[in-house]
């Protein structure tokens, strides 16, 4: 492993010591804590590629926890104060009477504040989908034009290519994690997009916009259950799939139709495409040589 995916077992291991914490102090088994965050990055990508809307003010206290009985648990502010007990323990012990009794039946996230949803037209929706695809499959240089055509004006950026060559390392950076740890994380590449958008004054498309920091709100509360959440496997679930296979061959990116074609009919055959991937002996895309 190089140095800079040593670093990244660090950050790893750093999350994971945090996310045991976080279990110890509020009750919550690793199962059911890997289930939640699992589930709440299900419920993003469900939004944006099924549902098409984004929530315009996503964060930890606008998702609640229902358990199929009826009982839920939402934010702790929203418990009242009793004399008798602090309000960490008092949520600490609710909390973990909730999700003690999830592991015996199902849960479901709900979102609350819907009224601050945000319409994803229709092309919009496309464009992330094919966004996705391209970070997902290896297609760096594709994703990273994506974004850039995606801008409502690019007529102050003075070096476009060196913006996207930029986009395009912040996206290989994120995606080499599934090679080297088994799952994919997007919050430093979403940072490192926004940083380059601002520094080559590339104007970024407000929907997009919301997209980014839902995303970056998102993944960062489930990692703090499990740091090793994996937003690729939410994101194929809505678009792996048929239709997105025919969008992208008639976009002729083979690069991306050929891995989704392989994907999935491994899928069909029962095997796990990126575990056999992974154990393979290959050039990885950032080993390659321009």
């Amino acid at each position: 492993m190089t140095s800079d995916g040593h670093d990244e077992r660090q950050d790893v291991d750093k999350f994971e010591s945090h996310a045991d914490t976080i279990r110890s102090i509020l009750g919550i088994p690793q199962d059911v804590s890997r289930r939640i965050a699992s589930d709440s990055l299900g419920a993003y990508m469900r939004m944006i590629f099924k549902d098409q809307f984004i929530h315009g003010d996503l964060h930890p206290g606008n998702v609640m926890l229902k358990l199929a009985g009826g009982s839920s648990s939402s934010h702790p502010g929203q418990d009242k104060a009793d004399d008798g007990g602090s309000l960490v323990g008092k949520a600490s012990d609710r909390l973990n009477s909730v999700v003690t009794r999830a592991r015996g039946q199902p849960f479901e996230l709900i979102i609350l504040d819907a009224g601050l949803a945000i319409p994803l037209a229709r092309e919009k929706v496309e464009a992330l989908r094919s966004l996705a695809l391209a970070i997902i499959y290896g297609d760096f240089n594709r994703a990273a034009q994506i974004l850039y055509d995606q801008s409502p004006d690019t007529s102050n950026c003075q070096d476009p290519q060196a913006f996207k060559s930029g986009l395009a390392k912040a996206f290989c950076d994120c995606r080499k994690q599934v090679y080297e740890d088994g799952f994919v994380q997007v919050s430093d590449a979403v940072l490192e997009a926004l940083r380059l958008v601002r520094h080559y004054n590339v104007g970024l498309d407000t929907t997009l916009t919301w997209t980014l920091l839902g995303m970056l709100s998102i993944e960062g509360s489930a990692r703090q259950l499990d740091p090793e959440v994996d937003c690729a496997r939410a994101a194929t679930r809505y678009i792996l799939n048929l239709p997105s296979l025919r969008k992208e061959l008639q976009s002729q990116s083979w690069h991306t139709s050929r891995h989704m074609f392989t994907e999935m009919l491994m899928n069909r055959l029962g095997f796990d495409y990126w575990e056999l991937r992974n154990s393979w002996s290959v050039t990885l895309p950032w080993q390659m040589k321009s």
